[in-house]
């Protein structure tokens, strides 16, 4: 658990014209200098990503893509930072999990897709 830091990783599934469907996600290590504000994800993680999805064998449904990164806010809102919005990739979809530090972890995701804003 990378709490009070932001966690990070990145997400695979499967994208179709009207819908898109996580299968699974790796976490992946945040390089940050002040992980506790701010998340840069381990660019080995998102190369062992795409690694493991070229030499997957493809299933009925298809072979998994990648399809964006996750990260938390520790004690935020799940409003994309001004950061967030200046290092999206736009095309792929981002996941930011709001976590706080009373009781049991409370959260809640908002999953939007990057094309020049969120």
């Amino acid at each position: 658990m990378a709490y009070p830091a932001e966690c990070c990783g990145l997400l695979m599934g499967h994208r179709r014209p009207t819908s898109l469907t996580i299968t699974s996600h790796r976490s992946a290590a945040n390089l940050a200098r002040d992980s506790r504000r701010a998340f840069t994800l381990d660019p080995d993680a998102l190369l062992a990503v795409i690694r493991e999805i070229r030499s997957s064998a493809p299933t009925v449904d298809r072979t998994p893509q990648f399809l964006g990164f996750y990260h938390s806010h520790p004690n935020g809102s799940i409003q994309p930072s001004r950061a967030d919005l200046a290092s999206a990739w736009p095309g792929y979809f981002y996941l930011i999990v709001a976590v706080g530090l009373a009781g049991p972890p409370s959260y809640a995701v908002a999953l939007q897709r990057a094309v020049g804003s969120f």
